[in-house]
């Protein structure tokens, strides 16, 4: 499963992101920045603070957006105004 999608203001959020799966399916696993690169059909994925997998769901958090201030030591403020998360799943 591939969930794509974009902000439709220019600030910053912090976005939860929660997809309920089908009675049935299972997630058998949660592609990262670094599995996505073995499945030449998907795009680069979302860096996240979190993604994870859970028994009937996938749920995931991110930034999306330019932080109005800068945190202390932190160099880059800017993220994408688009998000791309994927997974995989079974019956």
């Amino acid at each position: 499963m591939s969930l794509r999608g974009d902000q439709q203001d220019r600030g910053y959020h912090e976005v939860a992101l929660l997809d309920l799966l089908p009675a049935g399916f299972e997630i058998e696993a949660v592609l990262t920045e670094e599995t996505v690169k073995s499945y030449p059909f998907l795009t680069k994925v979302t860096p996240d603070s979190h993604r994870e997998g859970r028994d009937d769901r996938f749920f995931a958090a991110f930034n999306l957006g330019v932080r109005p201030y800068r945190w202390w030591n932190d160099e880059d403020n800017k993220f994408g105004r688009d998000f791309h998360v994927a997974y995989m799943c079974a019956r």
